[in-house]
C-alpha cells in the first residue's frame, strides 16, 4: 500500500470534491438546501459538487449500480459532507487559523498539476495547461483570487483537523499490529469469504485482496485493445476484429509492441504507457484475458483475444511465483491503516462535537431522485 501522510490524508478528504466547487455565490434567487449557523448551502453549489462526483463515479461503477436509490443515498451523503465542511471552515476561522504562504503556494500548485494532461492523458505544454486551467476558472465563474481563497479555506480546514487529530492519535502497538496481521492472514486463507456489512471487516477484506495480489502468482502484461462493446453491431465488431488482426500482423512482422499500443490501443488507461497494465493475478481480469495471459511464456505475445470489451493482443513481460505473506513485509502498511483508522474516528468525533453545538437546518431529503 502506498504510504500517505496524515496531512495528505486530510487534504484528500477535504479537497477531493471542493477544489473548484466550494461556496459558489448565487447571483440570482437560489434554493437553500441547508443552513449551517446561518450560512446557506445553495442548490447551485450542491449541483456543481454533485456533477463532479457523478462524473467520477461513472468512470468507476457499472451503470446498473447507479440506481435511483443509489442516487438518493449518495446525494444525502454529499450534502452531509458539505455541511461538515462548512462547520470545519467556520471553526477554523473562529480560531483564526493562518495558512503559511509556502503551504498556500504548494496547495495551488497541486491543483494546477491536474491540468498538465488532457482527457486522453496526453502531456500538455505549460501554455496549454495554463489555458486549460483558466478555462476551468471561467467555467466555474471564478477569478484567480477567488480560486486562491478557496484553496486557502480548505488548507485552514486541513490545518485545524490535523492539529486536533495529531494531539489525540497515538501510534498503534506491536500487539495491535500483530492481531490485525493474523486477521488479514485468516481472511486470505478463506476460499470464498462470506460477505459482510461490518466496516472494519470490509477493510480487512480489502487488505486481504491487496495482499493476495502481492503474494499470488502474477504476470506483468501489456495489451492493445480495440474496443467492441457488447451492444456493437456485427459490422462494428467485424471492423474492430479486422483492425486488431492487422495490428497483430504488424507485430508478427517485427513491429514494436509498445509503439503500436501507443498508436492504436483504445484503452486510455494504458495506451500512453505502451499498453502496460502492471502485474495482474487470477480473478482480476475477465476469463478470456486471464487464460491467455497466464498461458503465455515471458516475452510471448498472444493472438487476438476476444472479451466483453473488444479485442486484445496481450504480451507477457514478467512472471512472479506465489510467495508467503510475511509480517515484516506489510507491517508498515498495517501500522498506517490502524493510525488512519484512529485518525478517522477522531475526525468523526470532532465533527460530531461541532455539529452538536451548531444550528444546522437540512431542508432537502432527496426523496425524489432526479
Amino acid at each position: 500500500m502506498r504510504r500517505i501522510s496524515l496531512i495528505k490524508t486530510i487534504a484528500l478528504m477535504a479537497l477531493a470534491i471542493f477544489v473548484f466547487k466550494l461556496d459558489t455565490i448565487a447571483k440570482t434567487v437560489d434554493t437553500v438546501l441547508a443552513t449551517v449557523n446561518g450560512d446557506a448551502i445553495y442548490l447551485s453549489e450542491f449541483d456543481k459538487n454533485w456533477g463532479g462526483y457523478l462524473d467520477q463515479q461513472k468512470k468507476l461503477l457499472p451503470p446498473g449500480q447507479m440506481t435511483p436509490q443509489w442516487e438518493q443515498d449518495n446525494k444525502k451523503l454529499l450534502l452531509n459532507e458539505m455541511v461538515e465542511q462548512h462547520l470545519l471552515l467556520q471553526e477554523a476561522k473562529k480560531k483564526e487559523v493562518k495558512v503559511p504562504k509556502k503551504d498556500l503556494e504548494e496547495g495551488i500548485r497541486q491543483v494546477k498539476e491536474r491540468f498538465k494532461f488532457d482527457e486522453q492523458g496526453r502531456p500538455l505544454s505549460p501554455s496549454e495547461a495554463d489555458d486549460l486551467f483558466k478555462k476551468e476558472l471561467a467555467k466555474e465563474d471564478l477569478t484567480q483570487k477567488q480560486f486562491e481563497d478557496r484553496i486557502e479555506d480548505q488548507l485552514r480546514v486541513i490545518m485545524l483537523t490535523n492539529e486536533v487529530i495529531r494531539s489525540k492519535v497515538k501510534p498503534p502497538s506491536d500487539d495491535t499490529i500483530n492481531a490485525l496481521f493474523h486477521k488479514v492472514q485468516a481472511r486470505m486463507s478463506e476460499t470464498k469469504p462470506a460477505p459482510t456489512s461490518d466496516p472494519q471487516q470490509t477493510d480487512i477484506d480489502a487488505m486481504a485482496q491487496y495482499f493476495r495480489m502481492k503474494t499470488d502468482e502474477s504476470v506483468r502484461v501489456r495489451h492493445i485493445l480495440i474496443k467492441a462493446d457488447p451492444g456493437a453491431t456485427l459490422q462494428e465488431r467485424t471492423t474492430a476484429l479486422k483492425k486488431a488482426e492487422d495490428i497483430h500482423r504488424k507485430l508478427v512482422n517485427g513491429a514494436d509492441f509498445e509503439e503500436l499500443a501507443k498508436k492504436y490501443s483504445e484503452d486510455p488507461g494504458s495506451a500512453q504507457k505502451g499498453g502496460d497494465l502492471g502485474f495482474i493475478v487470477r480473478g482480476q481480469m475477465v476469463k478470456s484475458f486471464q487464460q491467455a495471459a497466464f498461458s503465455l511464456p515471458v516475452g510471448g505475445t498472444s493472438s487476438v483475444v476476444q472479451s466483453e470489451f473488444g479485442y486484445h493482443i496481450i504480451k507477457v513481460q514478467e512472471k512472479r511465483a506465489p510467495s508467503k505473506l510475511r509480517l515484516e513485509d506489510v507491517k508498515d502498511d498495517l501500522k498506517e491503516y490502524l493510525f488512519r483508522s484512529a485518525a478517522r474516528e477522531q475526525y468523526n468525533a470532532f465533527v460530531a462535537g461541532l455539529r452538536k453545538k451548531a444550528v444546522v437546518d437540512v431542508r432537502a431529503d432527496f426523496a425524489k431522485p432526479s
